[in-house]
This record gives C-alpha cells, structure tokens and sequence, in this order.
C-alpha cells in the first residue's frame, strides 16, 4: 500500500513547481488521469492531496509561531582566547 500511496512526489512536484492556480489543476488532472490509466484508484490521489494540504498547514502554522519572537536564534562565535569567554558570560 505505501508504493501505491507514492504518488506524493508527484503531487508535491505539481505543488512545488507549478505557480498558476489553472495550471496547477490542470497537473493535477494529468497526474490522476495517469496515474488511473495504471489502475491505481481514485482515493490514493485524493488521500496524498489530503495529506499535502495537511502538511502546508501545518508549515505556515510554524512559521507564524517562529516570527512571534519565541526563536532566540543561535550566534556562533569563533574563540578568541580572554574574548571568548567574556562573551559566554554575557550571553
């Protein structure tokens, strides 16, 4: 069942790479109508498409949670001897 369901990279690709809205679709309806000339059923399309769109929301979700300043952020710093350590004491 997971080799059926490996039609993602093809809709995410369709997702990814395709800007217009029309287009989009119309990849869409390419990729179903080929993938059902190779007898995979309908509901393993709709399923990845669910999965898809589950997974974006889920990614703008983190990005407005990382831009409300809860991400400290890292510094990296190279050692300076007698530098280096003033600095770990003040961060």
């Amino acid at each position: 069942m997971n080799h059926k369901l490996a039609v993602r990279t093809l809709l995410e690709r369709c997702y990814s790479v395709v800007t217009e809205e029309d287009d989009r679709k119309k990849e869409e309806e390419h990729v179903a109508k080929a993938l059902s000339k190779y007898g995979y059923p309908p509901w393993t399309i709709d399923r990845v498409k669910q999965d898809i769109v589950e997974k974006s929301l889920k990614d703008e979700a983190k990005k407005v949670k990382n831009t409300r300043g809860n991400h400290r952020g890292m510094v990296v710093v190279p050692y300076v001897k007698g530098l280096s350590e003033a600095f770990a004491r003040l961060f």
